[in-house]
């Protein structure tokens, strides 16, 4: 059984701080992107209105005076339906900017207790921060998943009866046109430190047989790793060692001196070895 005071050991300076640190960064750098999403989306609003409205007016150049009644009622439709999606996206930002606030509030506490805070002070408002920055990214995750974000787009389909409104009674023609609200998915891809755990960027060290040649042996280094529990490991362009943990499922990057830099839980995959496959990717074979 583990106790609290070894638990709370080193505790600032632990992954899992620094862990809570990075999701914290994370979910800003989310809110800048959703942000910005939400003002385009507003902007896109205004600019079709005017095209559509453009569109109605050109039309309307061309028809007879018996068409107003019909053109005010397809310009409200189009009004009502810009105010009532900006309402929605307003409600959006809205939250967005609470949930927002409070991740900068979590960053200032967590200053604060990397400053002034006892292990045990921080331990439990750590985890507490941890708790709610996850359920902030949930609420993130699940505007992005639903139609939120969507990209919105006003289609003006012309009744066919208007280009021959002259030749025709006026009461077979019921509606100048109708308004529609077009949507398409967002490109926005929120950044998450633990979904992006296998994509570390590296090459494996590139030698010819000139280079063995001038090569020095480097004294023995002491690894911070336990080799008992490893089953594989690949080395980075820069130096850097990635070993796999068969025992605890998850990938271990130190430096060349086997400093121990980072841990990534791989869980519930199991790691039996792992390869380098391009610039950006590291492949983990169970």
């Amino acid at each position: 059984m583990v106790t609290l005071k070894e638990m709370i050991k080193d505790i600032k300076t632990s992954e899992s701080f620094r862990e809570t640190t990075k999701e914290t960064e994370d979910t800003e750098q989310n809110f800048e992107q959703i942000d910005c999403v939400l003002q385009e989306n507003l902007e896109k609003l205004k600019e079709q209105k005017e095209i559509v409205l453009q569109n109605i007016s050109d039309i309307r150049i061309e028809i007879n005076k018996r068409l107003d009644d019909m053109q005010q009622i397809l310009t409200n439709e189009l009004s009502n339906s810009v105010d009532q999606e900006s309402i929605k996206i307003k409600v959006i930002m809205k939250k967005v900017e609470e949930k927002k606030l409070r991740v900068k509030e979590a960053r200032t506490i967590l200053d604060q207790l990397r400053k002034n805070a006892s292990d045990l002070q921080t331990y439990f408002s750590m985890r507490q921060i941890a708790s709610d920055i996850n359920k902030i990214e949930s609420y993130l995750q699940s505007i992005v998943e639903d139609d939120s974000l969507d990209k919105l787009k006003f289609d003006f389909t012309v009744d066919e009866k208007i280009n021959s409104i002259l030749r025709i009674d006026h009461t077979q023609v019921q509606a100048f046109g109708c308004i529609q609200v077009l949507k398409s998915r967002s490109n926005i891809s929120l950044v998450r430190h633990k979904d992006l755990q296998a994509q570390l960027v590296g090459k494996p060290c590139k030698t010819s047989a000139n280079d063995v040649n001038v090569m020095k042996v480097k004294p023995t280094c002491d690894f911070e790793v336990d080799a008992r529990m490893l089953s594989g490991f690949c080395m980075l362009k820069d130096g850097k060692l990635l070993f796999c943990n068969f025992e605890k499922d998850k990938l271990i990057l130190t430096d060349s001196e086997g400093k121990l830099l980072f841990e990534i839980c791989m869980k519930p995959a199991e790691v039996s070895d792992v390869t380098y496959i391009d610039d950006s990717y590291v492949a983990v074979s169970s």
